[in-house]
Formats: C-alpha cells, structure tokens, sequence
C-alpha cells in the first residue's frame, strides 16, 4: 500500500512470565516497503524488552533468548478492463476505446498508471457489436507520489502490482436512412415512364 511494513506484535513461543508480572517491547529491528524487499528479518533489540513487576523493573531476572520473524509484503492484484463503448453511429470513420477503468482493486493512494494501449482488434470502422481488449505488451508503468516507479512492465516480477486483464465491447449501430423513388413526369409518348433517381428522406 506505499507505506513501510515493520513488526509491531509479538509471542512467548517457549517459558512462561511469572505471575503477575508484564511482558513490553518499545521497538523491532527491520522495516521494508516494496514486494521486492521481501524476506527481511525482523527480531527485538535486547535493550526494547522490559519485564515489570508490582516492585518495579524486574528483566535481569529472565534469561531471555530472541528468534527472528519474516517480513513480506504481498503483490497488490488489479484488473484493467476498457470502457464500454455504445451510442456510435457508423460514419464510416475508426472507432476505438478512449479510457480504461480498473474492475477490481484499486491503486495505493497517489499512486497513478501510464501507458495502457488497447489491442489492434479493438478498433472497428463497420457496424457491430466487437470484444475490446487491452494490449497485454503494454509499456504499463506504475508511480507513486514521489515519483518512483512501483509497477514497470519491463520488470513485473518484482513489481509491487499485479496487473490483470478482462474484455469489454465497442458497439457502432447500423446507420439508418429512408429512401423513396424521384417523381417524374412527361407527357403521353407511348413508352414506360421511370425515374433512374433515388432521393434520401432526411
């Protein structure tokens, strides 16, 4: 989510406190923010264990041993899916998604994406209902509010996103015109009368 991950709780995996007394620690070694971090240890500082009783401090008193735990932070998981694209009339010019929307997850607060092109499939000139996609070889680029790059499409494994895709559709409707046949006219020859002509009825 952007912000460092460090151990803030702990347990007494082996011995016992004597009663009554209390157990704190002020403060774990180790910290990471990035995916690409992980597997970092984490212990106590010796001096950040104190054991009190009712007469006071009393930690000399235990012998006390540190294990070391892990830190890891998981890949953040979102979906980008194109726009849905409807209303269009064929005017027999290209018609292609102008924006993207993520499906599922979200973005880390400040953080903001670049670089999403759309497949070449997605892009249609005749009437029709098409599936759009978004180009998975998009140069997909992550920052958060400082500038640095959290997502790069040249490295993913070690990416703090994992980015996945889903299909929409581009409808471009049938354009609609009505036609009549031209009038004509002229004056008795014997031969057929026709008009070659057809008028559009705006």
């Amino acid at each position: 989510d952007g912000t460092s991950l460090k151990a803030s709780s702990y347990s007494i995996t082996s011995g016992s406190l004597v009663s009554g007394q209390i157990i704190s620690v002020s403060s774990f070694s180790g910290s990471i923010t990035h995916f690409k971090d992980n597997e970092q240890v984490s212990t106590i500082l010796d001096d950040a264990i104190k054991i009190s009783s009712s007469a006071g401090d009393v930690t000399k008193n235990y012998d006390i041993s540190v294990a070391t735990g892990t830190l890891r932070i998981y890949q953040r998981s979102i979906v980008l899916t194109p726009d849905v694209v409807t209303g269009i009339i064929y005017d027999g010019r290209t018609h292609t998604p102008t924006n993207f929307h993520i499906s599922s997850g979200s973005l880390a607060s400040g953080d903001v994406i670049s670089g999403v092109n759309f497949s070449a499939d997605s892009t249609q000139i005749n009437a029709g209902t098409y599936t759009t996609s978004i180009d998975s070889s998009s140069p997909i680029i992550i920052k958060n509010a400082t500038g640095e790059v959290v997502y790069s499409y040249l490295d993913k494994d070690n990416a703090d996103y994992l980015i996945s895709f889903t299909s929409s559709s581009l409808e471009i409707k049938k354009r609609p015109i009505n036609t009549l046949t031209s009038s004509a006219t002229k004056i008795y020859d014997g031969l057929p009368l026709s008009s070659p002509y057809i008028a559009i009825k705006p």
